[in-house]
């Protein structure tokens, strides 16, 4: 990132380091419903950390430093590290849209909810007819060249399960004590009919 005076002269340079497995190992430690899963994006729709169990980055080598890398998001250790064994390592991660996760994928496919500049949630139908609620938040900070989002997928059965669980619940037993009711009613009956059947004979 350069810094600059007042005046706009060049002051020098400053980079920074994140550690991308720090960001899923607090993603990870969130108290979450079973199947959710948290991404990151970029701004250009990378994803930068995932909780998901499907690893984000691949990994190649190649023996010819000048190869073109595959796509943006990638990066390669030709351009910042002199091999001793003459390889070269691309690791790229992939687009959100590409990704294999098919919420996800139907939720990045609109890049102003992907990458909204507050907070922003969908509900988005899989192919199963499974739904799923996607929010996506942006990270506020004050780097132009470091906008990120952060994707929260739910499935509609984690929310909805507890409900349905409780729903049954109120239905047994409210089943429970109607036939309870029911056999208790039938042998009051029967008691109360038992002296009419002698005074019948």
């Amino acid at each position: 990132v350069p810094f600059r005076n007042s005046s706009g002269h060049l002051l020098g340079m400053c980079s920074g380091l994140i550690q991308l497995n720090k960001v899923e190992d607090f993603f990870r430690a969130l108290p979450t419903t079973p199947n959710t899963f948290i991404f990151t994006v970029d701004d250009k729709g990378y994803l930068t950390a995932s909780t998901h169990p499907t690893p984000i980055y691949t990994f190649e080598k190649t023996s010819n430093p000048a190869l073109k890398m595959p796509h943006e998001g990638c990066a390669s250790t030709a351009s910042t590290t002199a091999t001793s064994d003459g390889l070269y390592y691309w690791a790229c991660r992939p687009l959100a849209t590409n990704f294999s996760y098919e919420p996800l994928q139907i939720a990045a496919a609109d890049p102003n909810f992907l990458n909204t500049s507050s907070q922003s949630l969908t509900v988005v139908e899989v192919s199963n007819g499974d739904n799923y609620y996607v929010l996506s938040s942006s990270v506020k900070n004050r780097l132009d060249r470091f906008q990120m989002n952060i994707i929260l997928v739910m499935p509609e059965a984690d929310v909805l399960g507890n409900i349905v669980q409780g729903r049954n619940l109120v239905f047994g037993v409210s089943g429970g004590v109607f036939l309870v009711a029911v056999l208790a009613s039938f042998g009051l009956i029967q008691l109360l009919l038992a002296p009419l059947k002698a005074v019948s004979r």
